[in-house]
């Protein structure tokens, strides 16, 4: 059944969150804000091993996911309270891979430029972000989306400024905001054959599921 809906979804990041997972194999994988726990259930269903920690700002909310997946699949899964403008170093030791998937655009300048701070002092090798940009945004600036008062943020100069290789994709966007979408694949130590396999992993991933996207109002 996720496999299902997760077919249905047209969304690209989240073909690149599932197999350079499948490729890099992380030993702790945190996903950013889980409100629908989206990439981690498309991991769990996709029989990816690694030990899934799931984060957001809300003790309270994380106290409701918990019980709410105590009896079932995602019993294992860990859940964190983590502030991605003041990010707890000891919180992300030991992580390999993060996914940020629609979250990061909530994020004030400062504290996107701090977060990618203590990130680079972090064992992280791979963040794949999945969210806003622009033609402003992808030459370095920062702005502010007049439609959605969300933030583009200069991904690509904020990763490479604190010592990381980035690369961005255009991306699908369902809403009717009309902004552009992005995947910016954020890396360090990750290897040129492992980029292209995972990259070319994902491709063919997309492209098989879109015969699922005809003819369904689900994003």
């Amino acid at each position: 059944y996720l496999r299902q809906e997760f077919n249905r979804v047209k969304r690209f990041a989240d073909d690149f969150v599932l197999n350079y997972a499948k490729v890099i194999k992380p030993k702790k994988f945190l996903q950013l804000g889980c409100w629908h726990m989206g990439e981690i259930l498309i991991l769990k269903s996709h029989n990816i091993k690694s030990q899934m920690i799931a984060t957001d700002q809300s003790e309270d909310f994380l106290k409701f996911l918990k019980k709410k997946y105590k009896q079932n699949f995602l019993r294992d899964v860990e859940f964190e309270i983590f502030d991605i403008e003041n990010p707890d170093l000891d919180l992300l030791r030991d992580i390999k891979m993060i996914s940020a998937i629609q979250v990061l655009s909530n994020i004030q300048p400062e504290g996107m430029k701090n977060f990618f701070k203590i990130l680079s002092k972090s064992q992280v090798g791979l963040l794949i972000i999945g969210d806003m940009c622009n033609h402003k945004s992808l030459n370095g600036e920062t702005n502010l989306s007049k439609k959605n008062f969300n933030w583009n943020h200069p991904y690509l100069k904020l990763a490479t400024e604190s010592g990381f290789e980035c690369f961005f994709i255009p991306d699908t966007n369902f809403s009717d905001n009309d902004e552009n979408r992005g995947v910016f694949v954020v890396s360090k130590k990750i290897s040129e054959k492992n980029h292209i396999k995972a990259i070319g992993n994902a491709g063919v991933n997309f492209s098989r599921r879109q015969k699922f996207f005809y003819g369904n109002e689900k994003n």
